[in-house]
């Protein structure tokens, strides 16, 4: 019986991954692949491989200023999100007081709001304050829309941390500032790093406020420069292929080398609240 359960559980760990993998290995492939090849042939893998699309894409469009775009405003939404999750989730779980309950009230209120609601709020502010059609209209937006679960997720995250460590720290003479930087934050690494991936990860995939914020085609992000290989009459399959293996790279290795710290800080915002 156990020798079963066994077997059928390796069948479901193939069936899953071959639902997963799949699609990667047929974009992959299909970017491998030439135009006559790809409208040619019915074959998952290619049968003379080229990198000519990959050349085109780098030489012919503006996707490297794309990635650079995408880099700088991921990065950004980032660390200001890691920073400012990281004092206001100390605060609601260390401090009382009725503002502090109003706060988290509001935290529990932002998250039901769909971003899509928030689209136009949002254009109106970013026109007003000039910077339309400019990459800190996306970094303001995305660490706006990031900040309530990331701050969540941090508040959950200190409330596994006993509350004696920090008066510990006050009985040896530390200010709440001093106790935080000396002591509790070493000790949050993981909720941090699983907060920076999901704040970076947002950042890299959003497209609607992306695409309606930046019109200038060398400020555009990643997400709306792969929708500009779809036209009117054709979609140039090769080369949007290429761009979305490239995409994929950096979100794929903060998945693989931050996966550990994902799922802690993920599990203490399901267990505590």
């Amino acid at each position: 019986m156990v020798r079963q359960q066994s077997w059928l559980t390796y069948v479901l760990i193939i069936v899953l991954l071959a639902i997963v993998l799949l699609p990667l290995i047929s974009m992959v492939s299909t970017s491998l692949k030439t135009d006559a090849e790809l409208y040619g042939s019915n074959s998952l893998l290619p049968q003379n491989p080229t990198l000519d699309n990959y050349r085109y894409v780098f030489k012919n469009t503006d996707f490297p200023q794309q990635v650079i775009n995408s880099i700088l405003v991921s990065l950004t939404v980032t660390l200001i999100s890691v920073f400012a999750a990281s004092f206001a989730g100390y605060a609601l779980t260390r401090f009382r007081g009725r503002i502090f309950g109003i706060y988290k009230g509001f935290l529990y209120l932002i998250q039901m709001i769909p971003a899509v609601l928030m689209l136009m709020p949002l254009f109106m502010v970013i026109r007003s304050l000039g910077l339309y059609d400019n990459l800190v209209s996306l970094m303001i937006s995305y660490t706006a829309i990031n900040l309530p679960i990331c701050i969540w997720m941090m508040k959950s995250f200190y409330e596994t941390i006993p509350y004696e460590i920090d008066e510990s720290a006050l009985v040896d003479g530390c200010g709440p500032f001093m106790a935080y930087v000396r002591l509790i934050l070493p000790m949050s690494a993981s909720g941090l790093t699983s907060v920076g991936i999901i704040a970076f990860i947002y950042a890299w995939n959003e497209y609607m406020l992306a695409s309606v914020f930046i019109r200038t085609n060398t400020l555009t992000t990643l997400s709306v420069g792969l929708s500009q290989f779809s036209q009117q009459f054709s979609v140039e399959w090769g080369a949007m292929m290429a761009a979305s293996s490239i995409a994929t790279i950096p979100a794929a290795l903060f998945l693989v080398f931050a996966q550990k710290y994902i799922v802690e800080g993920i599990t203490a915002g399901a267990v505590k609240g």
